[in-house]
């Protein structure tokens, strides 16, 4: 019986990922690929100051981007880039379907460029703060200044203090009063 039942979610499997590629393809002008079948992501797009560092760390890959559909919307004028937070490790962001959704929605907007950012873990971020390196966004590694607004999503209160921790390694004010027209509009929910 269990082999019939794994069998059968095999069989599913190409059928979904058919309808995923073809909803990607339709809605997205690129999509980050990979070299062969198997290789890891590229990292040509890497900014230079990231690249020199990002094997020293535990898990680089929480921090390369380039997944399998993982989505990189060509950036234009007049566009509005939002980077979409989660104050928590990749691998907990990720398996949060709802942050999957809200993105998704996002970069289905015509004018709208949504990137995914993740708190970095402990060694990430004493790398990122000896080399003075802003929080940045996965799929283009520009910096959270770099958008017109940063959203975070707060799952439960824990969270809260790495908000505030994500804020400082961006080098945005904490305070909204301390901000001005040039950064970012700050906004959270969940």
């Amino acid at each position: 019986k269990l082999r019939l039942h794994v069998q059968s979610v095999y069989s599913s499997l190409p059928a979904l990922l058919a309808h995923s590629r073809c909803y990607h393809k339709k809605t997205y002008r690129k999509i980050i690929e990979r070299k062969g079948g198997d290789s890891p992501p590229l990292l040509y797009k890497m900014r230079e100051d990231i690249k020199s560092f990002i094997t020293k760390v535990q898990k680089p890959g929480r921090y390369t981007g380039g997944e399998y559909n993982s989505i990189v919307k060509e950036r234009k004028d007049g566009d509005v880039g939002f980077a979409f937070c989660f104050p928590d490790t990749y691998e907990i962001g990720m398996s949060n379907l709802g942050m999957r959704i809200l993105c998704g929605v996002l970069n289905e907007m015509e004018n709208v460029w949504c990137e995914r950012v993740f708190a970095p873990d402990t060694d990430m971020e004493d790398v990122m703060r000896k080399n003075n390196i802003p929080l940045f966004g996965l799929e283009s590694h520009d910096s959270l200044k770099d958008f017109d607004a940063v959203g975070f999503t707060l799952q439960y209160e824990l969270s809260f203090s790495n908000v505030l921790n994500m804020l400082d390694l961006a080098g945005l004010e904490m305070l909204s009063k301390d901000r001005d027209e040039s950064d970012p509009l700050i906004c959270a929910g969940g």
